[in-house]
């Protein structure tokens, strides 16, 4: 069976289900910030794919992916996903339940890179103007992250899209010009 299309069911699943308990919200909130972290890292991968770990292993490591407490579902569904022998799956079965998450309550993900932390005004503007732009009834999740690499102005990401206001990226825009001017000089 295709990775993601087995991943989507088993996430779907899970989705229903923490609906139904009332559970969905607290989940996504538990799964957010392990799902970059602690979860993609290639440890625990290996732990997840790995035969010589017993399934008693694997579970201890998906129950304290964080130190708060998970609701009884995760149990459930962790001991479904290892009698399935489908925990390899479990990153991009979280993956998907945040994006099927986000999809169902109308939640756009934005990510605002500068080169310090972004002033609380810029920040309230953004998700304004990103609100704005797709229109009303959309939730704003505003990631801040700081990398001093771009070395000035900013880079937005929604989705797909991504606006490099930034000096490294002008720089680079700046350099490619030249260089296609240079070839056709030479």
């Amino acid at each position: 069976m295709n990775n993601s299309l087995l991943a989507g069911r088993y996430a779907k699943a899970l989705l229903l289900q923490a609906e139904s308990e009332g559970v969905a919200e607290v989940l996504y909130g538990l799964l957010k910030p392990i799902v970059g972290g602690v979860l993609a890292l290639p440890e625990v991968e290996r732990v997840l794919a790995s035969p010589t770990h017993t399934r008693e292993q694997k579970k201890a490591v998906l129950m304290n992916l964080s130190d708060k407490e998970w609701p009884s579902l995760w149990a459930r569904f962790v001991d479904l996903v290892l009698a399935g022998e489908r925990e390899a799956f479990m990153p991009q079965i979280a993956r998907r339940y945040l994006a099927l998450y986000r999809q169902r309550h109308n939640i756009v993900v934005v990510t605002l890179t500068t080169v310090g932390p972004a002033e609380e005004a810029i920040v309230e503007r953004i998700e304004r103007l990103v609100a704005d732009y797709y229109g009303g009834g959309k939730v704003v999740e505003l990631r801040q992250v700081v990398d001093e690499a771009i070395e000035g102005g900013f880079v937005l990401s929604v989705g797909d899209r991504r606006l490099d206001a930034s000096l490294r990226g002008q720089i680079e825009i700046i350099r490619t010009q030249l260089l296609k001017r240079n070839k056709t000089l030479v």
